[in-house]
């Protein structure tokens, strides 16, 4: 009984144990069932839970709370999509096969708490079902047409009246809640009757408002009447359903024309549309109707037969994208400086000349712009490229441009210049001053350019943009017509130390054969030549020329700067060491050649010792000198001479530092070439993108066939909350592949972010049932190796 008491006190504490971690998940949902406020609160925060949550039966959070009229917890999670812009959580469809939304089931059920607020978050009510029915004909259907009537006027009561609420301040902060916004409304009015005069003032505040309502919708009416009816179907139904895309490409399938219009004229008034395509349909102006547009963000306007715009597209205030490729333009309206928006500016393929540049030079938020394939576009002066301090890419090839502007070196951020195919002969030493790290790509191809060195680099050099960078800092041509003169004069320097180095290294390669020729004639002849010829390649004029020239690389270094400095010095103190290693080999040749000489002498003093023993046989001193004479002779002589074990290991050290200098050789050569594929690999990803921006293609991420693809078909990339930061980029990925992407202990998705430097993170149960949804947080080439990456980990390759 014991035994089994204790056993069972041991499965209730290991029960106990187990549930105390619990499944976040059904804790979060269990917690929205019961309106436990505070345990919703820290799960959508720490908890790591979203709205979109869904159960064992494919019901979102917001469903749960919608369909038991769970008014509190419907608030809470409705704030929570708008703090975070995700409101599209709120129209989710349930996973049951009906294809409802969470204000459909609130309708069916007769809830108007849970329905006024879905619809005063901004859900769509107009969504339609998997069976086609809106939510208002749910809640028609079961007898609620009240709230049938308020759900089809968006949440408005009949006399359109919110005095509770009013209209949306625009002073208040972004994703604001309820409760803060009544907070924040009380001690305004508070501070206000302090002051005295609140309730006039608010009673003015208020009328000018609705005022400025009325104004608005009477605008509105006047606008209506005024618009024409729609020619197109697709501009029909952009203009019913307030779409933000309207695509025209082509005229195939398009209904016929009144005559003299272009397009359909109620294009224009599409005032709902934040992007706009028309591409191939024979357009040769743009109407100053295009300034109704005002909301207009992306403007598409290529392959048609344009002359020129109107100055009412400076009205634009919004536009941030204009393509205007393979047109006619030959000019631009000087209000295109307007646009405070504008990032994205493609004119290639047109006709415009220097005056085009001019109108550009107020376009100071230009990111990328791209004037290809204008023949007429000799100069480029008149971009005024200083002002523009966010430019990133600019583009003009197959141009008729004759020079490179100095003032292209003020652009900080400047990362790719395309200038091929021009009419260029000189590069600006004011180019040098952009830096080799923010630099991705230059291109000068296909230019007379006078100095072959550049064309050398162009044509052959594997790390371009630093060696190029580094070559025209020194070596460009001034602004007032000069070239690097010292840079030049340097150089013809050292081509003269280096003739005269290499005229003594012959002369001394020849000496020692014409001293051990003549060695055994006239042994001490050869030694007096040598004595006598020894100091001349030291004192002659090639030290003076070396001497000159370091003390002008001296005085080129003090104006460099710190870092430019470091790596000069050290290129000095490089070439000083190879010179003393120059002038020992030589000195050691010269003490071989003497002696060489001495064992000469040595031998013939021999003989000559031999031939007088019989008249020195009695003295001790001559026979000590013969017998030191005939040791010399045995040994080779000479004060270099080795024994074998010196030779050895000097031959073991020659070895040792053959293999060193031979891997230091392999591991630089190792070095560029993965510079080289890095290069590669970033000018690929470069077009794509480029290619991708001409073809307008939104492209997203997309799981199909057991990868994931980059296409078009996906969640959107939700830009940074603050400007600079990287865009957030969601796929949703079967639930089956994520322990793969994770690994053992997280393992494998940490090295993911360790070598992309990217923010990754899977949320489960987000995206459907059986599905989950991988969130990466990076820059574009960041998250192009997130997706290798993970599609190594899903394939069970090696990354």
């Amino acid at each position: 009984a014991l035994r089994r008491a204790r056993s069972v006190r041991a499965s209730r504490l290991r029960g106990t144990m187990s549930n105390k971690g619990g499944n976040k998940r059904e804790k979060f949902l269990e917690s929205v069932r019961k309106q436990k406020l505070d345990t919703v609160r820290w799960s959508l925060g720490a908890g790591g839970q979203s709205p979109s949550v869904r159960d064992d039966d494919g019901y979102t959070s917001i469903m749960i709370a919608a369909a038991g009229n769970l008014h509190k917890v419907l608030r809470m999670l409705c704030d929570h999509t708008r703090k975070t812009r995700e409101r599209e959580q709120m129209d989710l469809k349930d996973g049951a096969g009906d294809g409802r939304t969470a204000l459909m089931m609130a309708a069916a059920h007769g809830h108007q708490e849970a329905c006024q607020e879905l619809l005063d978050a901004g859900c769509n009510f107009r969504l339609k079902c998997d069976r086609g029915k809106t939510a208002a004909e749910y809640a028609s259907k079961a007898g609620h047409d009240a709230l049938a009537a308020r759900i089809n006027r968006g949440g408005e009561s009949e006399e359109e009246d919110t005095d509770e609420e009013d209209d949306i301040d625009p002073d208040a902060p972004e994703g604001e809640t309820a409760t803060q916004r009544s907070k924040r409304k009380k001690k305004e009015l508070e501070a206000k009757e302090r002051r005295g005069g609140a309730v006039d003032e608010h009673a003015a505040q208020e009328a000018a408002r609705r005022a400025a309502a009325e104004a608005e919708e009477l605008a509105a009416a006047v606008l209506k009447k005024e618009m024409p009816t729609p020619v197109w179907e697709k501009v029909q139904k952009a203009i019913q359903a307030e779409s933000k895309e309207l695509t025209l490409e082509g005229t195939k399938g398009l209904a016929a024309l009144p005559s003299g219009a272009e397009v359909d004229p109620a294009v224009w008034w599409a005032t709902a549309t934040n992007n706009l395509k028309m591409c191939r349909l024979g357009m040769t102006r743009v109407p100053d109707e295009i300034s109704r547009l005002a909301g207009l963000k992306t403007l598409i306007l290529s392959n048609n037969n344009l002359t020129s715009l109107p100055d009412a597209i400076g009205d634009l205030s919004q536009l941030k994208v204009l393509e205007l490729e393979d047109n006619a333009l030959c000019s631009l309206p000087a209000s295109l400086k307007k646009c405070g928006a504008l990032e994205n500016l493609r004119l290639a393929n047109n006709a415009l000349t220097d005056s085009a540049c001019d109108a550009l030079a107020g376009c100071v938020t230009l990111v990328t712009l791209v004037l290809d394939g204008n023949p007429n576009l000799r100069a480029l002066e008149g971009l005024a490229f200083e002002t523009k301090e966010r430019l990133v890419t600019f583009s003009a090839k197959r141009c008729a441009v004759a020079s490179v502007p100095e003032s292209v070196s003020k652009c900080s951020l400047l990362a790719e210049l395309f200038l091929s195919d021009n009419q260029i002969r000189d590069l600006p030493m004011a180019l040098g001053e952009l830096k080799e790290k923010k630099v991705r790509a230059l291109d000068f191809e296909n230019n007379p350019l006078s100095d072959p060195k550049v064309k050398k680099m162009i044509g052959k050099s594997a790390n371009l943009v630093k060696e190029l960078l580094v070559y025209v800092r020194k070596n460009g041509v001034r602004s007032g017509g000069g070239g690097g003169g010292k840079g030049k004069k340097g150089k013809g320097k050292k081509k003269a130390v280096a003739s005269s180095d290499e005229e003594a290294s012959s002369d001394e390669e020849q000496a020692p054969v014409v001293t051990e020729t003549r060695a055994p004639e006239k042994p001490r002849a050869p030694v007096a030549e040598t004595e006598a010829e020894t100091p001349k390649p030291s004192g002659g004029d090639g030290s003076d020329s070396d001497s000159e020239d370091e003390e002008e690389l001296r005085e080129r270094m003090s104006r460099m700067s710190k870092k430019e400095r470091v790596k000069a010095e050290r290129k000095l103190a490089e070439k000083k060491s190879a010179k003393a290693a120059k002038a020992a080999a030589k000195k050691r040749a010269e003490m071989e050649t003497a002696a060489a000489v001495q064992r000469a002498a040595a031998v013939d003093a021999n003989a000559l010792g031999d031939d007088e023993s019989d008249v020195d046989s009695d003295d001790e001193e001559a026979i000590l000198e013969r017998k030191q004479r005939a040791r010399l002779a045995a040994a080779g002589g000479g004060a270099y001479t080795l024994t074998p074990e010196q030779r050895a290991a000097a031959e073991k050290a020659e070895a040792a530092r053959l293999a060193q200098v031979q891997a230091e050789r392999d591991a630089l050569e190792a070095a560029e070439k993965a510079k080289q594929e890095a290069k590669d690999a970033e000018e690929a990803f470069a077009k794509m993108r480029l290619k991708e921006a001409a073809d307008g293609v939104v492209m997203t991420w997309l799981y199909e066939k057991g990868a994931i693809q980059r296409k078009p078909g996906g969640i959107p990339f939700k830009p940074g909350k603050k400007p600079g930061e990287p865009p957030t980029i969601l796929c949703v990925i079967p639930a089956m592949v994520v322990g793969r992407i994770i690994g053992k202990a997280g393992a494998t998705i940490r090295e993911i972010e360790a070598r992309s430097k990217a923010r990754v993170s899977i949320q489960e149960g987000k995206g459907g049932p059986g599905m989950s949804t991988l969130s990466v947080i990076g820059d574009d080439r960041a998250a192009e190796s997130v997706r290798m990456m993970v599609n190594n980990a899903i394939g069970g390759g090696k990354r």
